[in-house]
């Protein structure tokens, strides 16, 4: 199947423009948008307008300065609309003066989304071409049938549905466990044409924010494409990618039969897995690293905000043992010594959920953090997320203590070969395998060991949905406060 060519046939239906405002060219003129085999039109019912906005390429906003209110009316209800639908919105001005009005105007009506810059009288030929050269984009399809739990499905995600999946009948949508915030589905599609046949693998579809989904877009593109194998990683779809006025979409190929590294650590399957993470997944990144100088917490910036530990985390971290506050371990850290370590690409959020495994390929996925950054960040996500998210029927909470306590303390995580389990633990030699490839990885002696406190840290400001994960995220503090206030007196902070 050819995405592109679904993006062509789509957008060849797309030829009217909706001209709102008086009108300013002559006949003459008007043959510069014939010319590129547009149409205008002129109606103003909202009904009609609402029906042929999958066949607009573009609307025309000309500005009246008797009647400001018609064109701030006009721009509210069909400038986010115009972005959702991907058509060009090209707004017009008799004088240099009215374009100080409209800005004003946009600025009253707050719009998130930058629109084009207003022109003064513009030629004909101009506009036209702006038009005409607008950025291919599949216009939606409104018979396209959607089969999934209504409760799912929303006004703005049955748009960019029926935008991505144009060149459908039918797509089937359900749900993908796990993430954090954006929602994801696995969809299988129904196409309207194809050489083939009408059903091809799936896809997944992703939705969040649009200022997300245009994140992880250019991270995908700038640290993904290139530089992670394809088979170990999602293919984005660009052609059925799309970016509205408040939210969008991402597509990409369907990753079947695979389970998280959390399910695969929890079955005692994950040693794989992590050896394939770490000797092709991400060893191009790694290869890419710099030495730096400085204070490894201060590279990682952004990774822990100690506003971010509730009021009611904070007490239930005091009843667990706590000393200090989140602001004065921030502090310590931030007054260690300057040391060496390596900056590299990172993932920038590597907990277990964002690996998926099929066979013994460790897939990424989920790219909206990458960056640059220190290459320990990553190691030591994955091992907090392994030892607070694995779960074990069989350990209570004072069992899970215990062995945390053991695993975190700072000679431990420094000294990964002492790591051991007399049932050979399936989770211990998963955090051994991590930690001998960090301490590898290294510049300084106390490097991973400050990554992981602020990794710690940074758990301890998630929420929680079940009690014992709540437990869990308030014990990461104290841990983190132990491994602080240790490396703090050993060097002297």
């Amino acid at each position: 199947m050819a995405s592109a060519g679904s993006a062509s046939m789509s957008q060849g239906l797309r030829q009217k423009v909706l001209w709102l405002g008086p009108q300013i060219y002559d006949g003459v003129d008007l043959k510069e948008f014939e010319n590129r085999r547009l149409v205008i039109c002129y109606d103003t019912d909202e009904n009609s307008i609402k029906n042929a906005l999958p066949t607009l390429k573009g609307i025309i906003l000309v500005f009246n300065p008797s009647k400001p209110g018609t064109f701030q009316d006009h721009l509210r209800k069909y400038g986010p609309v115009a972005i959702d639908h991907g058509i060009a919105l090209y707004q017009i001005a008799d004088h240099d003066d009215d374009i100080l009005q409209i800005n004003s105007i946009h600025k009253s009506l707050s719009f998130s989304y930058q629109l084009n810059y207003p022109r003064t009288k513009p030629s004909a030929a101009e506009v036209a071409e702006y038009i005409a050269r607008h950025p291919p984009s599949p216009a939606p399809n409104p018979s396209l049938k959607i089969e999934c739990d209504p409760a799912i499905l929303n006004e703005i995600k049955r748009l960019l549905f029926q935008r991505a999946f144009s060149d459908c009948d039918a797509i089937h949508v359900k749900k993908v466990p796990g993430g954090r915030s954006a929602k994801v589905f696995a969809v299988y599609p129904v196409l309207t044409k194809s050489e083939v046949g009408p059903r091809p693998l799936p896809f997944f579809a992703k939705f969040d924010t649009k200022e997300k989904i245009e994140k992880e877009l250019y991270a995908y593109d700038n640290y993904v494409t290139n530089f992670v194998p394809f088979y170990l990683r999602p293919n984005f779809d660009r052609d059925r990618c799309i970016v509205g006025y408040e939210s969008g979409i991402i597509v990409g190929n369907y990753a079947e039969q695979t389970e998280t590294l959390l399910d695969e650590v929890g079955r005692g399957q994950g040693l794989e897995p992590i050896n394939c993470l770490i000797d092709s997944t991400l060893s191009r990144w790694w290869e890419h690293a710099q030495r730096r100088d400085g204070n490894l917490t201060t590279a990682m910036q952004g990774f822990f905000n100690p506003g971010g530990v509730t009021e009611k985390r904070r007490r239930q971290c005091k009843e667990l043992g706590a000393t200090r506050c989140p602001e004065d371990l921030y502090k310590m850290l931030l007054q260690l010594p300057a040391q060496s370590y390596l900056d590299a690409p990172i993932h920038g959020d590597l907990h277990a959920k964002n690996i998926i495994v099929r066979g013994t390929d460790a897939i990424l996925i989920d790219f909206q953090s990458a960056q640059r950054g220190p290459i320990v960040i990553d190691l030591a996500t994955l091992d907090v997320s392994l030892s607070l998210e694995v779960t074990d029927k069989e350990k209570d909470a004072n069992r899970w203590r215990k062995l945390v306590d053991d695993v975190y303390s700072v000679n431990v995580i420094r000294n990964p070969s002492s790591l051991s389990s007399p049932s050979g633990d399936k989770l211990i030699k998963c955090i051994k395998k991590i930690r001998e490839t960090a301490n590898a990885k290294q510049q300084s002696q106390y490097e991973y060991v400050i990554a992981v406190a602020v990794i710690l840290l940074r758990s301890s400001t998630h929420p929680g949905k079940l009690e014992q994960e709540k437990y869990r995220l308030a014990y990461a503090y104290i841990l983190a406060e132990k491994i602080i206030l240790n490396i703090a007196k050993k060097l002297g902070v």
